[in-house]
């Protein structure tokens, strides 16, 4: 006698391979050999039943096993290469259908930068805005040189609320060229000025008046 291991099933379940087969193939088995043969396939049979009761566990974005997770992932077609965690990884499976269907608009590049930078974007603006308008610009005073006119029509600026890192840089310019419609062309990414820092007076340095700034 030892322990063994017999896979969970449901109490209502009823499986058994011997009680499947015809009765007189049980009644000619006068040796058990037969009886002992099916046991064998009992046990393989259970395994699987048990495997395939474990699929609604894998298949949930909540419960499944990280190994299930990249599977998912790419069933789905992610196209984000980015390093994620255990976390991210189910949230994006969760959305990834809808940045789909929200691909090639303002709310889904919104919502996308969002969810992998974690920042909002405050305007996304043409990108000749501020060229010249005609009976309005002065010259050398509030315009600039614009781009050709079909360049123009469908390039755009994309500006967020904070300085971004190099890495995040990387990321949303990514973002940006996978969601944005085919025919338009990013080209820029506006970041808030940096704090301008004050000249503070410095004893025995600074000259009133001169090199003193009041703030």
């Amino acid at each position: 006698t030892f322990a063994g291991f017999r896979p969970a099933r449901p109490p209502s379940r009823s499986f058994q391979l011997w009680d499947m087969l015809p009765g007189h193939n049980r009644r000619d088995d006068v040796t058990g050999d037969l009886r002992r043969f099916i046991a064998c396939l009992q046990e393989v049979t259970d395994l699987l039943l048990a495997d395939l009761d474990a699929i609604p566990d894998i298949f949930d974005l909540e419960r499944a096993p990280e190994s299930f997770l990249d599977a998912i992932l790419q069933d789905l077609g992610n196209p984000f290469a980015f390093e994620l965690d255990v976390l991210a990884r189910r949230r994006l499976a969760s959305v990834l259908v809808d940045m789909y269907r929200q691909k090639g608009t303002a709310l889904g590049l919104r919502n996308a930068i969002r969810f992998f930078l974690g920042i909002e974007v405050r305007t996304i603006s043409p990108f000749a805005s501020d060229t010249l308008v005609l009976g309005e610009s002065e010259l050398g005073v509030d315009w600039v040189l614009g781009p050709s006119e079909r360049f123009a029509r469908y390039a755009f600026n994309v500006e967020v609320e904070r300085l971004l890192t190099p890495a995040e840089h990387q990321r949303l310019r990514t973002l940006v060229e996978y969601l944005k419609p085919a025919h338009t062309h990013f080209v820029d990414l506006v970041e808030p000025l940096p704090p301008i820092l004050p000249e503070h007076w410095e004893l025995g340095l600074s000259e009133l008046g001169e090199t003193t700034t009041l703030h």
